[in-house]
């Protein structure tokens, strides 16, 4: 595990997580369970309504894309959208309307996979 890792560490001098987490490399071992891209193996096929909304500019973009990738070939189920966009306010006040609409899509049916 390397802190340079894209899926792994490519966050790990923000927002505080290293105080949560402890530094990544005295806590490999925490930092790889608790990552995304790895929680993603944990999760079973229809158990989870997932949902990535990202901008084209948004500097989670090839994070999220890798994410995509594994959820597909696991055979996840779940919505992947890129629009124009970087990790902002601007961005995520379009994002909403879209988001709220995946979340009541799935609160009416009580369904993970209701498209």
């Amino acid at each position: 595990l390397r802190a340079s890792d894209p899926q792994v560490g490519a966050f790990h001098k923000q927002w505080d997580i290293k105080q949560r987490l402890g530094p990544i490399e005295e806590n490999p071992a925490r930092w790889s369970e608790l990552t995304v891209i790895n929680v993603v193996d944990t999760l079973k096929k229809g158990e989870l309504a997932i949902s990535i909304d990202c901008g084209d500019k948004d500097f989670f973009l090839t994070t999220n894309r890798q994410l995509h990738a594994k959820l597909k070939a696991m055979g996840i189920a779940h919505d992947y959208a890129e629009h124009p966009g970087a990790h902002n306010w601007d961005y995520w006040k379009l994002a909403l309307t879209r988001q709220m609409a995946f979340a009541a899509r799935h609160l009416e049916h009580g369904t993970v996979d209701a498209r």
